[in-house]
């Protein structure tokens, strides 16, 4: 997400670097509603909210002297001012929830998706400042970090403990398709599609996913993880794209083609797609996430939608930071905080933490996670192999 200033000063999201039609559209909805708030504007109106919780009241004073607000489209949008049981742990950090509260499925089926690169990393790399000089080069870089905490604490949340399934998207080549161009500019190679979307692939199967699960694992979740890529629906994928194009009455261009993916990831006729009933799904994600597009097909009756607060820090959402500042793979042995975000992007899901707790303890309970999610203890034999694992092009092909 990139950060823009309103007229009043006040820092909002510009909607996940929202494609321009998109981006249109939601600030055109605010401009002629008047009925829309915000979250917060200071630190008295969220005194005035009467939010209550572990750690809401908190979080809400904190990001109002940041001068952070969303925009609350009325739209069906609800603000979550308390601990909401059903959204499970994340029911802590929820701040949105779209759907209808009386219907919320007693079964859910929970719905996220992952990006291979995060905004901070992308950005290094459309900039020039990180370039390939060959496929296998961009595995070997993945292998020393991925993946990031806040990637896959905002993949798909924490599901709640009635919820037996849970489903993942990776878009390995919706982001193949989206730094290729970037490649080529700066490194003058032309990359391949297919071995790009295959190193992403193989850089997850073997470093994402198996993190992922111990995330999900150590925070209680029993139920079933399921991970899909685009590769592996990239046909269906087109179809829907071509859909799209017929209703709009246009073919989608190739500049755009990259929005409407992402816009698709939120519609019924996906989840139809990768097998999920639109009506068991919950589609639990970064708060911002809420704001994309519905009804480019079947549109999102029936769905549910959860949006919590993604990994922060002093400065704002980490997403837009480099790997290297943010608690990931290659830095999880060392790893020392120094605010009290981290007591909520980590420990929100402990009920014997507060946000009053000494960072000295909170660093420990941290280091403690870190070396679950990632496996410490056999970190720095794997690392040592990752020059032999990537450097061979048949080591990319997939089992």
């Amino acid at each position: 997400m990139s950060e823009i200033i309103s007229n009043t000063g006040t820092k909002e999201f510009e909607f996940a670097k929202l494609p321009p039609y998109l981006a249109k559209i939601a600030l055109a909805e605010q401009a002629r509603d008047e009925v829309r708030g915000t979250l917060f504007r200071s630190a008295s109106e969220v005194k005035s909210l009467r939010a209550t919780g572990s750690l809401r009241p908190w979080i809400l004073t904190e990001l109002s002297k940041q001068g952070y607000s969303w925009p609350v489209a009325p739209a069906g949008v609800h603000e979550v001012l308390y601990d909401d049981e059903r959204y499970g742990a994340m029911g802590r950090r929820a701040l949105f929830y779209k759907g209808n509260k009386d219907d919320f499925p007693s079964e859910p089926v929970m719905v996220g998706g992952m990006c291979c690169l995060y905004t901070g990393d992308a950005e290094e790399i459309r900039k020039g400042k990180i370039k390939f000089s060959e496929e296998d080069d961009l595995g070997a870089w993945m292998f020393d970090w991925y993946p990031r905490m806040d990637q896959l604490d905002g993949t798909i949340g924490i599901p709640p403990q009635n919820c037996k399934r849970a489903v993942y998207i990776v878009e390995d080549s919706t982001w193949a398709a989206k730094i290729i161009p970037w490649i080529k500019e700066h490194s003058k190679v032309e990359f391949d599609l297919s071995t790009v979307a295959s190193i992403f692939r193989r850089v997850h199967d073997v470093l994402g996913k198996p993190a992922i699960e111990n995330w999900l694992r150590m925070h209680g979740y029993e139920g079933s993880i399921e991970l899909i890529y685009t590769s592996d629906v990239e046909s269906e994928y087109q179809q829907l794209i071509k859909r799209v194009g017929d209703k709009r009455g246009k073919t989608i261009s190739r500049d755009s083609e990259g929005s409407t993916r992402v816009a698709l990831l939120y519609d019924a006729a996906w989840l139809k797609i990768v097998g999920v009933d639109p009506k068991q799904a919950v589609i639990m994600e970064p708060a911002n996430h809420i704001y994309y597009e519905e009804g480019l097909l079947d549109g999102s009756e029936g769905m549910h939608k959860v949006g919590y607060l993604p990994f922060w820090n002093n400065d704002g959402p980490t997403r837009h930071l480099p790997y290297k500042s943010v608690p990931n793979r290659g830095n999880c042995d060392r790893y020392q905080t120094k605010e009290r975000w981290d007591l909520v992007n980590f420990l929100f899901g402990d009920k014997n933490s507060s946000i009053d707790m000494g960072l000295e303890d909170a660093n420990l309970k941290i280091y403690d996670m870190l070396q679950r999610v990632y496996g410490l203890p056999n970190f720095h034999q794997t690392k040592a192999q990752s020059p032999r694992f990537y450097r061979r092009r048949d080591s990319l092909a997939l089992p």
